[in-house]
């Protein structure tokens, strides 16, 4: 199954070097000439050597927006890489696209599309044991590129509690294998209660 994707998606996992996740879990991975431009500002980063090897290998590829009208307007709330890959995967018919941004997975949503980001990839990833600990791949991407902890909700709390990420509500009701994965990682320190943590904030 093919998926288009954003920038964001593609650089935070290749700055983890876990870029090949995506390829795992999706035959082909398209992208518009918007996203390659934004991806190449950083052309001088690690990161980009694991881009170059998707796209050589032509499971990351290039696809040629030409609904330009659909993206001016997609333009008016969200940035060129964003609006160019939700118009991408219109025109394509492709369901499934890669995007971080909450902006931009809200208007996915509504235009008929079925948005996944790093957080999606990374739990499948656990899920199907393709990765040790998630945890370490949340810290990893906060650390290597700064990645949006706050944005997902992962908010840092004070070392040596149990509690030392908050899960938030919208996660908690959402995927039972982040509440078990935290469960399992807090059960080294002591019993962990997220429904008595979120009931004390």
């Amino acid at each position: 199954m093919p998926v288009v994707s954003n920038t964001s998606p593609i650089w935070n996992l290749a700055s983890i070097k876990k870029l090949y996740l995506i390829h795992e879990q999706f035959s082909d991975v398209l992208i518009p000439d918007e996203v390659l431009a934004e991806l190449r500002v950083g052309y001088d980063y690690p990161a980009m050597v694991e881009i170059q090897r998707a796209l050589d290998e032509k499971w990351l590829r290039i696809e040629h927006l030409n609904n330009q009208h659909l993206k001016q307007s997609l333009m008016l709330e969200l940035d060129s890489g964003e609006a160019a890959a939700i118009a991408l995967a219109i025109e394509l018919g492709v369901p499934r696209i890669m995007i971080d941004e909450a902006d931009g997975r809200a208007t996915a949503k509504t235009m008929g599309l079925q948005p996944t980001g790093v957080l999606g990839i990374l739990l499948r990833a656990k899920n199907e044991g393709k990765i040790i600990s998630l945890l370490d791949e949340l810290l990893k991407l906060r650390h290597e590129s700064g990645f949006f902890i706050a944005k997902l909700g992962l908010i840092p709390r004070p070392l040596g509690r149990c509690n030392a990420f908050k899960i938030p509500r919208r996660l908690r009701r959402g995927s039972s294998l982040l509440k078990h994965y935290f469960n399992e990682y807090c059960g080294k320190l002591g019993k962990y209660d997220s429904d008595k943590q979120h009931t004390s904030h």
